[in-house]
Parts: structure tokens; sequence; C-alpha cells
């Protein structure tokens, strides 16, 4: 019984149909700096004074009080693009991954990109040290600007160069999971949940 516990626990399953998106409070900063392991609360206080102010949106991935994920979105862009908005700090717990959540959480910014009245939305991202996340970007219609690659900052002694993409014609996504998308994850771990399984031998 403790191993079958054990190899269940190993692939968690999404099937929370009350699964959210929403804006982020202060009551969720211990929690969001548990997921992302970076930052002070400091850094977490003003991304929500932004979004207080209207200046920004900060969003949560809320599964009955369990945060699994964050994403910023600020209106005034950045340095390197001051004309459109652009999205920072797209993270989801590790273990949670390649669920499609990452991509929910940028469609939902996506959509208020457009009920703002902007058409193009920006990242930056670390092609060398971060290609998964590129081709994430790729996949979902974000293009190299074609600018130089800059020094975005050092963490953790770790020099980060970025390019910046950028995605024209936003729009889309939801906040909630739907019954066939919940079911397509149900299945995918299923599968994964039997294939552990029929390597354990009963003695």
């Amino acid at each position: 019984l403790k191993l079958f516990h054990l190899i269940i626990t190993n692939f968690p399953i999404i099937y929370n149909l009350n699964m959210e998106i929403r804006e982020a409070c202060k009551t969720d900063i211990p929690q969001i700096m548990q997921v992302k392991k970076w930052g002070t609360e400091k850094t977490y206080l003003e991304r929500i004074e932004q979004a207080r102010e209207g200046k920004a949106a900060y969003l949560v991935i809320d599964d009955n009080g369990k945060i699994l994920g964050h994403i910023f979105l600020k209106f005034y862009g950045k340095i390197t693009a001051p004309n459109y908005p652009d999205m920072e700090d797209a993270f989801v717990k590790e273990e949670l991954r390649d669920q499609g959540l990452g991509t929910k959480l940028i469609k939902e910014v996506e959509k208020i990109t457009k009920e703002k009245g902007f058409n193009k939305i920006g990242l930056a991202v670390n092609p060398t040290l971060n290609p998964k996340a590129k081709s994430l970007y790729e996949r979902l219609g974000y293009k190299d600007t074609g600018n130089s690659s800059y020094l975005d900052g050092v963490y953790n002694g770790t020099e980060d160069w970025v390019i910046d993409m950028v995605k024209k014609g936003v729009g889309g996504g939801f906040g909630k999971y739907t019954p066939g998308e919940v079911i397509s994850q149900i299945g995918k771990r299923s599968e994964q949940l039997n294939a552990a399984l029929g390597r354990v031998r009963v003695t």
C-alpha cells in the first residue's frame, strides 16, 4: 500500500473543476514565495499594488486555496518595448508543468491585453538557459523581435541574457478548465499511472 501511494503521488492529476485564474492578493504572498522561491515579500506587494492602481495585472492559479502558479503583466511595457504590455514571471510549480497551466496563464493575460485596447503583447526569455519556454512562446505565436540580446539581471550568480519576443493580434483565454480539458488531463495521467503500476511486482 505504501508503494502504491508513492506511485500515485508521483503523478499529480489535475481534475478540479473549480481551479481558476484570479487576481493575486496579499494573503497569497506566502504561498507564491513557496512556489517561486525567489524575491521578497516587498517584490510581490509592489506587484499587487500596481495591479490595484491599474498599472498592471497580477494573476495566480488557485486550486481550492492552493496557489499553483502566477504571472505578472505590466501595461506600461518595459524599457526595450514601452508601447505595449509586457508579461513576466510566468511560473508554474515544477511538478505540475507540461499540463497546460502555463499556457492558460498566458492566454489570460493576452485576453486582458486585448480588453485594454492593445493588439500586441511582449515578453523576454533567455533562449540558452530556458529553451523550453522559448519553444512554448513560439507555439503560442510569439516571435523574436530581432533585437540584440541584453542582460536582464543576475540571479543566483548567473547572468540572465534575454531576447524580446512579441505577439500581435492577441485575444482569447479563460480562467477555468472545461470538462473536456479535465478529462484529457486525467487520461494522460492515468496512462502514466498504469505504466508505473505495470512495473510493480507484488510478492
